[in-house]
């Protein structure tokens, strides 16, 4: 199978070769790489610093899962945070990697990529590295 990077294209490795593999990709077709996971992160990061909140509340929410007593709470941060991974991705004008995508699939925001999708037949090439235990390409 060709997994040559098209206008936009989901890419899955082994989870011990994501990293080797998004090196590769940056090296070989000159993309820029940008981590979700981070945008989110830093983003859910300000809006509790703005709020007066602890981090390490905010991770502990993370960790007990949806099942927590802080999980409703995390999401509404998380959900003030969405404004600035929009506009991140929305901003997107190179040859882009993104790599890390799972903390958005954890709280629901996969919709975030949908418009990249959308947009890829005219804009920048986006590749989405995703971990996985075969590793095949497709188009997303």
């Amino acid at each position: 199978m060709d997994c040559s990077p098209t206008r936009r294209t989901l890419l899955k490795a082994e989870p011990a070769r994501l990293e080797a593999t998004g090196r590769e990709l940056v090296n070989r077709y000159g993309f820029r790489r940008l981590f979700p996971e981070r945008l989110l992160l830093d983003a859910i990061r300000a809006e509790a610093a703005r709020l007066g909140g602890l981090w390490s509340v905010v991770m502990e929410a993370d960790a007990d899962g949806r099942r927590g007593a802080a999980w409703h709470r995390l999401q509404v941060r998380v959900q003030r945070a969405r404004p600035v991974v929009e506009r991140a991705l929305a901003n997107l004008e190179v040859p882009t990697l993104l790599q890390h995508p799972g903390l958005l699939a954890r709280h629901g925001l996969l919709g975030l990529l949908q418009p990249l999708q959308d947009r890829a037949r005219q804009g920048p090439v986006i590749v989405v590295l995703a971990p996985a235990t075969n590793s095949t390409c497709c188009q997303w």
